[in-house]
């Protein structure tokens, strides 16, 4: 049996063995199926070859395994950053209960139903793709004050078979009229640009008159009206 043990800082394990997995797992303990020979494994985490285990991708596996967030960008006056399931929850509900800002935008979900859900979008949206919804805070005081991301999603009324990404955000009302919500939605679509996306849409409700604003200024452009819905779709083809 093969097992080594990595501190990065906490443990991440190593091993061909699928017990030992399944008693990492158990634990909550990070760990990396090695599959080698015969040996075909059920992990999280795989490799074919130890040399692909260097530190770059054990710390990956690290801060995933154990939900650490990770910095997406910066901005002049924003860091934006992947939710931390533990460290957030508060302080999105606080944001959520601020006059305005769930008019067109999904209320959350109970606490302990809310938090379920952010443990799982990590584990399963942040684990497997490029890009999700992330928390956006203010630099200069380090709080929350919105969220803002990118998600793929098929092209409503479309089936044109194109990789879409649908574009997302909500600013703390105190926020409002500062250009913030320029700053960062022009940077998470230069963040997607520069790594070779080029279709991204918005859902928005014609009557949200500040993001649809926003998105002709960032050069989306209206192309129809929703079936079943209220909200118009507006596309960016770069």
């Amino acid at each position: 049996m093969y097992k080594r043990v990595y501190m990065a800082p906490r443990p991440v394990i190593i091993t061909d063995s699928q017990d030992e997995i399944d008693r990492a797992a158990d634990k909550r303990i990070a760990v990396i199926g090695y599959e080698h020979d015969a040996i075909r494994l059920s992990a999280g985490f795989i490799i074919t070859d130890l040399s692909a285990a260097d530190q770059e991708y054990i710390k990956e596996v690290h801060d995933l395994s154990y939900r650490i967030p990770k910095e997406i960008l910066e901005t002049d006056r924003t860091l934006i950053r992947q939710l931390d399931p533990e460290k957030d929850i508060y302080a999105l509900f606080h944001l959520y209960q601020m006059p305005g800002v769930t008019d067109y935008v999904e209320p959350l979900f109970p606490f302990l139903k809310e938090k379920a859900y952010e443990q799982d979008y990590f584990d399963n949206i942040y684990r497997f793709y490029d890009f999700g919804m992330w928390n956006v805070f203010l630099k200069a005081t380090g709080a929350l004050i919105g969220r803002c991301g990118l998600e793929y999603k098929a092209l409503p009324g479309s089936d044109d078979g194109a990789e879409w990404l649908e574009l997302g955000y909500l600013l703390s009302p105190d926020m409002w009229r500062q250009g913030i919500g320029y700053e960062i939605t022009e940077a998470v679509l230069g963040l997607a640009e520069a790594k070779g996306h080029s279709h991204f849409f918005a859902r928005i409700a014609e009557e949200n008159v500040a993001s649809v604003a926003l998105a002709k200024k960032l050069g989306f452009i209206r192309k129809q009206r929703i079936e079943k819905s209220s909200e118009d779709l507006w596309v960016l083809i770069i």
